[in-house]
């Protein structure tokens, strides 16, 4: 599993990363493969078929078929799938909807928090980040990680049955899925070794400081 997250995310070297089905098919031993949110197919077949009736649904038996879990997201003050703009109660009947997907595919559905930072004070470096990039982001989010009251809490409308399920037990069942043993990163670093790479970034750090800060720098 682990040698084949590395081919994949090694297939497309330092493009925009987008794996296709062939190739996770491919290289899709040991590996657990879940739909995603809001960006994910399931989801935009779901919003596109405009369905209430999914359980017999079959494009989208077929869809969910194809992943080991299916993802339900919290609803958020508004989220954007493709044309379409799905409020707070909207995304709350959608993930009712993925659960009774996932019980007609056989599959566990498992609530994950989409989070982005890890308390509710860093939204401020999100907004800074996404500043950066020219998007504005003047909606108060919670992406923070949240704990397991506030989950139950906040998928509440699956009802007490499938909220445990979703936040709980099908959570700590894909968990003990994976092998604990299993290290990220290579016993040892491999840096590449460039002459003179040491100075030469500090002699440019140093150099740009001074043209902010003046020809003192502050101790800071």
């Amino acid at each position: 599993g682990k040698k084949n997250l590395y081919k994949l995310i090694s297939h497309y070297g330092n493009q925009k990363l987008c794996i296709t089905k062939s190739l996770l098919t491919k290289h899709r031993e040991g590996l657990l493969v879940g739909t995603v949110g809001y960006k994910g197919e399931l989801v935009k077949a779901l919003v596109y078929s405009g369905s209430s009736n999914v359980t017999n649904n079959r494009r989208l038996s077929e869809i969910a078929s194809f992943y080991d879990y299916i993802e339900i997201l919290p609803a958020l003050n508004s989220i954007d799938v493709s044309e379409y703009r799905l409020d707070h109660q909207t995304q709350a009947q959608y993930n009712n909807m993925m659960v009774h997907i996932a019980k007609t595919a056989n599959k566990p559905f498992v609530a994950a928090g989409n989070v982005h930072f890890l308390d509710p004070e860093d939204e401020i470096c999100k907004k800074v980040l996404l500043s950066a990039k020219g998007i504005d982001m003047a909606d108060n989010i919670p992406l923070y990680f949240k704990q397991t009251d506030e989950m139950l809490k906040e998928f509440s409308y699956l009802g007490e049955s499938d909220a445990w399920d979703a936040v709980v037990f099908n959570t700590q069942a894909i968990a003990n899925c994976v092998d604990d043993n299993i290290n990220p990163f290579f016993e040892c670093a491999y840096f590449p070794s460039l002459d003179g790479s040491d100075e030469n970034v500090r002699n440019k750090c140093i150099s740009r400081a001074k043209e902010v800060y003046g020809a003192v720098l502050p101790e800071t």
